[in-house]
């Protein structure tokens, strides 16, 4: 599927994979804080995760791409800092979650797009 032929479905079911991933990785963080598997600095990205998820949600274009920036620099940072962490389950569910910010981040985008041509009347 192509930019041009994405409907607005389309885009809204990207943007609610995309914020229900954020959400997600915001709640598992949450419980591995909790629990002290994880450092409590990554309280800070419980609670960045969760307004990006939610701005995201709400067809922000800029949160979802904060999303991707995040997410991508979060990572790099966690396989510095615990290697132990990123097997090849753990680079799985990365990856799996960055096509979800991507795909977030395409539909905020298309979303925009089609709703501007709708009000311009250039259907």
């Amino acid at each position: 599927m192509t930019i041009s032929s994405m409907t607005f479905r389309t885009s809204t079911i990207l943007i609610r994979t995309a914020a229900g991933t954020a959400a997600a990785s915001a709640i598992t963080t949450a419980a591995l804080v909790t629990t002290h598997a994880v450092p409590i600095a990554y309280a800070a990205d419980v609670i960045l995760l969760a307004a990006l998820s939610f701005g995201t949600w709400r067809r922000s274009r800029i949160c979802a791409a904060v999303s991707v920036i995040y997410w991508l620099s979060s990572k790099m940072f966690q396989m510095v800092e615990t290697p132990h962490v990123f097997n090849d389950l753990g680079r799985g569910i990365a990856l799996a979650a960055l096509a979800a910010f991507i795909g977030g981040l395409v539909g905020t985008v298309v979303y925009h797009r089609r709703t501007a041509q709708t009000l311009s009347g250039a259907v």
